[in-house]
């Protein structure tokens, strides 16, 4: 094939590996004490902070957020629902609820 007609398909090639498979994003939880899991890896504990998330080796993200005297929350995150989020509104927040 002549190299004019190869060289867009290259290019198409080279463009897609430079696709990011993670995103960093900010998250705010209340209670402020509350511990924050990434696919069950302890990140955090504390109200906020920035996570980066690795989508590389599977589509979705399990975000755990747990505090004591709280109901526990799991949220399932796609690379897609964290990049409207991004887009949207900025960063995620939760406010946990109280066990009764």
């Amino acid at each position: 094939m002549p190299a004019h007609k190869t060289f867009p398909f290259a290019l198409m090639l080279a463009l897609a590996g430079c696709a990011s498979s993670s995103e960093q994003v900010g998250i705010t939880i209340d209670p402020p004490d509350a511990g924050v899991y990434l696919n069950g890896v302890r990140v955090n504990q504390g109200s906020k902070g920035v996570y980066e998330i690795d989508f590389s080796r599977s589509p979705r993200a399990f975000l755990q957020l747990t505090a004591y005297g709280y109901v526990p929350e799991t949220h399932e995150l796609t690379q897609r629902a964290v990049q409207d989020q991004i887009n949207r509104y900025g960063e995620y927040s939760f406010t946990l609820k109280q066990e009764r």
